[in-house]
């Protein structure tokens, strides 16, 4: 703009410089020529007659001619020069910087339109300059928000030249790398005092695969595998850094945004430890375990005479002890146990949690299955000693299962199938023991799997019939009622006994609705019965419960539901329960006992002197009918012993006012012997084998007394 203004002061001076010759020189001009035409148009005689007159008056005439021209000269030259001054001042202050300059010129037309250009000219360069200081101004303020955005990232920011030259780091970034002077680090330097590896491998970086470098190459560069070494700190940082082009496409600088990752680095490592570990007991979970038996599959398929053992434990009547103490001592007594199998354990072995109370050791590299065993014999010894936990001492045993890991496994699966398979055949056993599995194992694993496949398809299919076995009065020999025993009619092996699928049936959950089944068609049966004989309006019915029934809390509901449709008195319906399964009955389970025996409906229990229940235990549930196993019944000739519980049991039954059915009454001779000890009723093969519908029909149209 300088040299501009200056352009236009030159430009004045010159116009003025003119226009001074020109008032000058004009007039002069004139003046000879006019002399010129009189010497032309005057005549030679008159030329010489007056040559010497005209010659005075020329001089006098020229005299005049030059005065009159100068003093016009002069006054025009002041009227021309003075706006031309002021034109010269004024241009001279616009080069100095003051734009506020107008001239008024009223005198020569030409100094009047050249002034009017320079008040055009002065107007715009005003217009212009105002342009320029508002894009100024607009630039820094842009600069400093810019400035400011930056800092108020909470990341860090930084950028570097083409050279690699950090020219730029924010106040996060500096306080995230300790950097007091950016301007003054190069790449170099910033490599040398900020090493960076990758997280995964845990290597260094080269020069030339810095993220910088890859940058200001053009390539675009994002990671969070960055780690930043520097005075002895370890920065683990996400990066994002992008190359700006200019039109060339030439890179011009580098702008990096980073931050420090390291909260989220150690929750994704405590999610990754989590994820792979029991929230409990802090043991490996079934993700590692599974992990760790495909490592040890194929180190085993590499090494001809590599062996390695696997024991799956579960916690014999861990469910009591949630159940009676809650769950609080429960998961107590878990992390106790889970610290003892850590005692028993090399440190290249493992002991997982599978959930639950099941627990797997992964023994590695031993010589047999002798090693297996041994382990397996101390945690015995280990458990032996009771748990203090929370104010309570408890004694727990364990199953186990073992299996022999050798190279013709190929699944981490199989392996546990397996285990789990030998741990089942150690609690059939009687618990507290471990089992050795073997293809005979396997085999019968199978075999469950088809039978449960088939019961789940045996309720579709209504393959379930309900046989009757006669009870009978001891002392008349006249009929009381029946017991409801469910037969499965298999499709292939014939017809099953309760006891080959029952617990079958309470393992998969099929349970409740096969005693809901029996239950209902055993009323809705003897409710027939009773109707067609109008003798047998007294006709029991007995129907046996699962452990589950009897914590289920809608079976009040049921049962009056049934009473109602099938007409039968409650008084006329025994519900069955073993003695082992009351004794592992919840106070709830109580409290529907005591419901149920409100309404009229008869408790008995069934198997009694076979399990654990004590005096004072029976004193508190709401029983009816005490049913004496039938292993007491069997040797009463011969077992004094057996004759005298039986005996005992009377007398209690008696104190209790509770009736007594012996079961599994075989002979003349131990009817007699029932007799005289007084028991009330009887059932079994002297009497009759559990019949079909149709046989129990005959039964009651020709026979209904025994001997």
């Amino acid at each position: 703009m300088q040299g501009f203004i200056l352009q236009m002061k030159t430009l004045v001076q010159q116009a003025s410089l003119g226009l001074l010759v020109s008032f000058l020189f004009i007039p002069q001009v004139i003046i000879l020529v006019i002399v010129l035409l009189a010497i032309i148009i005057t005549s030679e005689s008159d030329f010489a007659a007056q040559f010497h007159i005209q010659k005075v008056l020329a001089v006098l005439l020229f005299l005049g001619v030059v005065t009159l021209v100068t003093f016009s000269s002069l006054v025009m030259a002041r009227c021309v020069s003075r706006p031309l001054l002021k034109l010269d001042e004024a241009a001279q202050e616009v080069a100095k910087g003051d734009l506020q300059q107008t001239v008024t010129v009223n005198s020569v037309r030409e100094v009047q339109e050249l002034a009017r250009s320079f008040n055009q000219m002065t107007l715009q360069l005003q217009t212009s300059f105002s342009q320029m200081q508002a894009l100024n101004q607009a630039l820094v303020e842009n600069e400093s928000r810019l400035h400011q955005f930056l800092e108020a990232l909470p990341v860090g920011v930084s950028v570097h030249d083409p050279t690699g030259q950090l020219t730029y780091v924010n106040r996060v970034g500096q306080n995230l790398l300790s950097i007091a002077h950016p301007l003054d680090i190069t790449l170099e330097q910033l490599a040398e005092a900020y090493q960076m590896y990758d997280y995964r491998t845990q290597l260094p970086y080269e020069t030339e695969d810095l993220p910088v470098t890859r940058a200001l190459a053009g390539e675009a560069v994002h990671t969070d595998e960055l780690e930043i070494h520097h005075n002895g700190r370890v920065i683990p940082v996400e990066l994002w850094i992008t190359p700006v082009f200019d039109e060339n496409k030439q890179v011009v600088y580098a702008i990096t945004a980073f931050q420090d990752i390291r909260d989220r680095k150690q929750a994704e490592t405590k999610l990754s430890y989590n994820a792979l570990h029991d929230a409990l007991t802090d043991l490996p979970n079934r993700n590692l375990l599974m992990e760790q038996l495909k490592l040890t599959i194929n180190r085993a398929k590499r090494q001809e005479d590599y062996k390695f053992a696997l024991l799956f434990l579960d916690l014999d009547r861990f469910k009591v002890i949630n159940d009676s103490l809650g769950h609080l001592v429960g998961d107590e007594l878990l992390i106790a146990v889970a610290k003892k199998l850590q005692n028993v354990i090399r440190a290249n072995d493992v002991a997982a949690r599978l959930g639950g109370d099941e627990f797997v050791l992964l023994l590695d590299n031993i010589e047999g299955i002798e090693e297996a065993t041994q382990v397996g014999e101390r945690i015995f010894d280990q458990l032996r000693s009771p748990f203090n936990l929370v104010g309570h001492n408890i004694l727990v045993t364990t199953s186990i299962g073992i299996v022999l890991g050798t190279k013709d496994y190929t699944s981490a699966s199989d392996l546990l199938r397996d285990a789990d398979i030998a741990m089942y055949h150690a609690k059939a056993k009687g618990k507290a023991q471990y089992a050795i599995f073997d293809l005979q194992m396997q085999i019968q694993a199978r075999e469950r799997l088809h039978l449960e496949n088939d019961l789940r398809q045996a309720f579709e299919r209504q393959e379930f019939v309900i046989y009757y076995q006669p009870i009978v009065s001891l002392k008349t020999g006249c009929l009381h009622g029946f017991e409801a025993l469910v037969r499965w009619q298999h499709p292939t092996k014939g017809i099953l006994h309760p006891g080959e699928f029952i617990h079958v049936a309470e393992e998969i959950g099929l349970i409740t609705l096969l005693d809901d089944w029996v239950l209902q068609e055993a009323c809705c049966q003897v409710a027939f019965w009773q109707n067609s004989f109008q003798d047998l309006q007294t006709l029991k019915i007995g129907v046996n419960l699962s452990v589950q029934e009897i914590d289920n809390p809608i079976l009040m509901r049921r049962v009056e539901e049934i009473l109602h449709r099938t007409g039968l008195e409650s008084n006329c319906l025994s519900l069955e329960i073993t003695e082992s399964a009351l004794d592992k009955q919840t106070v709830a389970s109580s409290h529907l006992l005591l419901q149920l025996k409100a309404r009229g409906v008869q408790i008995s229990i069934d198997g009694f002197g076979n399990g654990y229940m004590s005096l004072d235990y029976l004193h508190s549930v709401p029983v009816n009918i005490l049913k004496i196993d039938r292993s007491f019944i069997a040797d009463i000739d011969n077992n004094r012993k057996n004759k005298q519980i039986i005996k005992t049991i009377m007398t209690l039954s008696h104190q209790l006012k509770l009736k007594t059915i012996a079961t599994g009454v075989e002979t003349y001779q131990q009817l007699e012997q029932l007799r005289g000890l007084g028991c009330e009723l009887g059932q079994g093969h002297y009497f009759s084998q559990p019949l079909t519908p149709e046989a129990v029909e005959n039964l009651l149209t020709h026979q209904r007394v025994w001997e």
